[in-house]
């Protein structure tokens, strides 16, 4: 449920890197005045310093109370605050704190006007250090060739095509993010899961397509009141998979989706709609609506005691009382939950994950980690009961493995994924792997 970034409204992206002056150091203040005013609370003095520009209710203050709920639900109080970047773009000055939360350290961009007013606020994750290749990737037996997506829910989305080298027409699978607005390796602190997979499947003589997500690569293309995973997720992954079978280096009768946590929910309805898939991989994948699957996820933190389950009663009783008003149906769908809105869950929920999956009629792999707390043994439960009969499926359960399918020990907990460097782990790379290889994952 730890968020790869979230973005309340920005009017800049890039510009002009400036060194600390005083003027900068004024920004500086400004900015973290805002900050400051979300940590204790005071959401109508923060709501007040944001720019007229700012769209009615995107930055009001119910919805600045709501996001700050769900950044301590996920991450505990807030710590310390300490200045980065100010980037000048025209009359906007955009402002790069460096936040630390009791489980997790995140940067906070704060974007202003001249005026000093507020006229963005995202949360995002540090820059994560070079990539280092995992021991059961071979990078010489495979080259990666850069695409672009196009169709899918508006502008063309960069992706890389991982190739086997000196193998004709490979087999291909098609990556589909989590949750959040995630590049083409599902970044998150250290780790690149999705480039872990790349390089391990391609090593294997199977090629992988992989794209950055709309919400990633367009952030301000599309309207966050009226957003559904249709937008999302599930019109770009289908445009993926028909460019995976377009592309003449591949074999278009063996093209794979596989989707991580969001994008396996997704995956069976992509897979269902597709029509042409020789098989679907579920990682990660929450059988559950999503309001009930992040009810749980909540307790387990506050559950976690200490600094690591640090957040205010009334926050904890706030989050709870809305999402259980989300499970009851009873917001109007335009509601802000959570930084989404109540028809986003709503939305979601109609999907029938399992009931998609029960009726596919290609082979299915299901893999759950035995540490994962976002997606946990009820959803594996749901997906054996589901798919008990399915002639052509494989439910896998990774006792030591977490949400990102990496290597740990004890309770698992958010820090996990900014705080360490790992990858992937080899053996659920080389299971994947064999699947589609093999008769299992064969049409």
């Amino acid at each position: 449920m730890v968020p790869a970034a979230l973005a309340l409204f920005s009017g800049a992206a890039r510009g002009q890197t400036s060194a600390m002056t005083e003027s900068n150091g004024t920004w500086t203040t400004t900015a973290e005045q805002f900050v400051r005013r979300l940590e204790r609370g005071e959401y109508d003095a923060a709501a007040a310093s944001v720019s007229p520009a700012v769209p009615a209710g995107a930055m009001s203050a119910d919805r600045l109370r709501t996001v700050w709920a769900q950044l301590t639900a996920q991450m505990g109080s807030l710590a310390a605050i300490e200045p980065r970047l100010v980037t000048e773009q025209g009359a906007l000055h955009v402002v790069d704190l460096a936040a630390r939360f009791a489980r997790s350290e995140v940067t906070t961009r704060v974007v202003l006007d001249d005026a000093g007013h507020v006229r963005g606020f995202w949360i995002s994750n540090p820059q994560p250090p070079a990539y280092t290749s995992p021991d059961y990737a071979t990078p010489a037996s495979f080259e990666e060739v850069e695409l672009a997506i196009a169709g899918g829910a508006g502008k063309p989305l960069p992706a890389t095509l991982t190739l086997p080298k000196g193998v004709a027409h490979p087999p291909v699978v098609v990556l589909v993010h989590g949750s959040g607005p995630n590049d083409r390796d599902e970044t998150i602190g250290a780790n690149r899961p999705f480039r872990d997979f790349a390089w391990g499947l391609a090593s294997h003589g199977i090629a992988v397509l992989r794209y950055d997500k709309r919400t990633f690569a367009h952030r301000g293309e599309l309207a966050a009141p009226g957003l559904t995973v249709e937008q999302e997720v599930v019109l770009d992954a289908l445009a993926a998979l028909a460019a995976a079978r377009a592309d003449g280096r591949v074999d278009a009768h063996r093209v794979y989706v596989a989707g991580h946590s969001l994008g396996g929910t997704l995956a069976p309805e992509i897979a269902a709609r597709d029509g042409h898939v020789a098989g679907a991989i579920l990682l990660a994948a929450s059988a559950r609506p999503l309001a009930d699957v992040t009810l749980e996820q909540i307790a387990y933190l506050r559950s976690l005691g200490g600094a690591s389950g640090t957040q205010s009663d009334a926050d904890y009783d706030a989050v709870v009382a809305q999402l259980e008003r989300v499970r009851a149906h009873a917001l109007p769908d335009d509601a802000a939950v959570l930084g989404a809105t109540a028809g986003y869950f709503y939305d979601l929920a109609r999907r029938d994950p399992v009931g998609r999956a029960r009726a596919l009629r290609v082979p299915v792999f299901v893999a759950q980690g035995g540490r994962d707390y976002q997606v946990t043994a009820a959803d594996l439960a749901l997906w054996r009961d589901a798919l008990g009969d399915h002639a052509g499926a494989t439910v896998r359960e990774y006792p030591t493995l977490n949400h990102l399918f990496m290597t740990g020990e004890g309770k698992a907990t958010p820090a996990e994924y900014v705080s360490r460097t790992g990858h992937v782990a080899r053996e659920l790379v080389d299971d994947v792997a064999h699947w589609v290889l093999d008769a299992g994952g064969s049409r």
